[in-house]
């Protein structure tokens, strides 16, 4: 998207969820780019239709931009493999394949965890005094449970687990950033070259755990910290949805309610409510964090995370860390 005030409006709806506030009270806002049109779509009775309907398919919104580096293959060629070839994009019956797999690797993981779960609450103890907001505490938490989850996966030691999560960036924006792409891929690139996945669905899922992973989890556990919520963090992974949109394409002329949507068109449909609509209900198929890695695990985390605050930091942290929108994620910075 080179048009920066479609840019920023999209930079808004994403930051404070007021959608039809930044759209003045429109449902759709088409613009014009190169020879098709995009849409954003702000209406969830827009949303849903869409969504059932045969006239529009799923997008890998990230294929024009890879398609417009000249090097892509060298230097995302990772991570564009992944998102061509992982459950994110895929639709009916094969996503359905794909991410029972993903459920049943990460329930075991799940259990795992469980298991270590002494070691961490040890590991976040003696760094206690380092810790000055719940990002802090966050950050690092998630850091161990993703490379501990890598680690029995992909056989790659813990320190060099925690490198990769270290090293990535969130790429999911609603434009095309290189730069972000090849610092993720930087990140694969990484894994691959330190880790030995037993299968190739092993490494599939150590992938996911680096690049849709880290951001909604961490995001999770500071807006319950935010709220002075120390209880129930189970809940929040229906409270908070780290995928406000998704991209379909257009493959057959069609209207819908007073808008019309011609054959390649683009549209970014929304799945969260504007805050003056009748209904609070999303159109998530995973309303929360367990959208991007699976219920299970992501419940578990959170689950564990909320343990060691209620038991060993009651009193909180010193500061509160500060809402930073960082693409389709809820983010924080301190």
């Amino acid at each position: 998207m080179k048009q920066l005030d479609v840019v920023r409006k999209l930079d808004e709806v994403f930051s404070h969820r007021k959608l039809r506030n930044h759209a003045a009270k429109r449902s759709v806002i088409k613009y014009g780019a190169s020879e098709t049109t995009t849409a954003i779509v702000l209406d969830l009775s827009v949303s849903k239709q869409i969504l059932l309907s045969r006239s529009f398919a799923s997008k890998n919104y990230f294929d024009d931009g890879y398609r417009r580096l000249s090097d892509a293959e060298s230097s995302v060629g990772i991570v564009r493999r992944f998102f061509s070839h992982g459950p994110l994009f895929l639709e009916g019956e094969e996503h359905r394949a794909s991410k029972q797999l993903f459920n049943d690797l990460l329930k075991d993981q799940a259990d795992k965890l469980e298991i270590i779960a002494p070691r961490i609450r040890s590991i976040m103890l003696n760094r206690k005094r380092r810790f000055n907001s719940a990002l802090d505490f966050a950050r690092l938490f998630v850091e161990i449970c993703l490379a501990s989850i890598m680690k029995n996966l992909s056989s790659i030691p813990l320190k060099m687990g925690l490198n990769a999560l270290r090293n990535r960036e969130n790429v999911f924006y609603f434009y095309f950033r290189p730069r972000r792409h090849r610092i993720a891929n930087d990140a694969l690139a990484y894994l691959e070259r330190k880790a030995t996945p037993t299968d190739a669905f092993a490494k599939l899922v150590c992938h996911s755990l680096i690049v849709m992973a880290y951001d909604p989890l961490v995001a999770t556990i500071c807006a319950n910290q935010g709220e002075g919520r120390t209880h129930d963090f189970e809940a929040s992974a229906d409270r908070y949805c780290p995928v406000s949109f998704v991209s379909r394409e257009c493959i057959e002329s069609v209207a819908i309610g007073e808008t019309s949507f011609a054959k390649g068109d683009i549209c970014y449909v929304s799945l969260v409510p504007a805050i003056d609509e009748a209904s609070a209900d999303g159109l998530s198929f995973g309303t929360g964090v367990h959208a991007c890695i699976g219920k299970q695990i992501s419940l578990k985390i959170l689950q564990l995370a909320e343990q060691i605050i209620v038991t060993d930091f009651k009193e909180g942290f010193d500061k509160k860390p500060v809402v930073s929108p960082d693409g389709v994620f809820l983010s924080f910075r301190n």
